[in-house]
């Protein structure tokens, strides 16, 4: 059973890998790429109260036949391992010109080795729609659906589950080397989770000039919210480096 989970996490990670690569010929302009590490910190509350992570990934940004954001991350932390590779891609032909408007779709893929407890495949679809405004900012909201397959290991039984998904994230850009950002999602980069309970991320980042940017987010998990009353089950500080190639 190991055995088959190593295969499948190496061979998505290959994958990842090897489309990221192929983007390097010719017929392809890289307009920027880049390795950062993260470091995450969760308060004293909830499901994941005082654990600690640390990820490294890539990531590039890219034209053929449209934009494509590509990244792909590892995650290690008391308990889990985990791996993500996600590609957004906006198409020429569904580029609006002068309008503000541009349309996309983003695909991802997440895997969680959970320690003795249990193993999950997250894959998830969303469209989303941005909007470019005057003065340095963006909207983008998506909307789609998230496939989880997750096996107990203590039952040693699988558990499919479907659900709604949702992305909003304002931007803006504060002077020439900074901006802001607040998303209201039911996931992020490393977070997935069975029943679509909202993620409420505050955060900015700082570029040098020398192409190291500095990053930082606090995040507050909400239990639910859509079928019961609001209450807090996480808050989770991160900060990070990213290198700019």
């Amino acid at each position: 059973m190991k055995n088959r989970h190593a295969l499948a996490a190496v061979f998505a990670t290959a994958i990842a890998v090897m489309g990221q690569t192929a983007f390097s010929e010719e017929a392809v302009t890289i307009n920027s790429q880049y390795i950062e590490t993260t470091f995450y910190s969760n308060a004293d509350l909830g499901t994941e109260a005082k654990s600690k992570f640390a990820s490294i990934a890539y990531g590039s940004n890219i034209s053929f036949a449209g934009e494509w954001n590509l990244y792909s991350g590892l995650r290690l932390g008391d308990e889990c391992r985990e791996f993500t590779t996600t590609a957004d891609f906006w198409p020429e032909i569904l580029d609006l010109k002068n309008s503000g408007f541009s349309f996309g779709s983003k695909f991802t893929y997440h895997f969680l080795d959970y320690g003795r407890w249990c193993y999950e495949n997250d894959l998830l679809l969303e469209p989303f729609l941005r909007y470019t405004g005057e003065h340095d900012w963006h909207l983008d909201f998506s909307a789609g659906f998230t496939f989880k397959a997750q096996e107990v290991k203590i039952l040693n039984m699988w558990t499919y589950d479907q659900n709604f998904s949702f992305h909003i994230e304002f931007d803006k850009k504060i002077t020439e080397n900074s901006e802001g950002h607040i998303i209201v999602s039911t996931h992020d980069v490393f977070r997935y989770y069975k029943f679509p309970s909202p993620l409420y991320t505050f955060g900015g980042s700082y570029t040098f000039g020398n192409g190291i940017q500095l990053h930082a987010d606090l995040q507050f998990h909400c239990c639910d919210m859509f079928t019961t009353k609001f209450f807090m089950n996480g808050q989770q500080f991160s900060g990070g480096v990213r290198f700019y190639l």
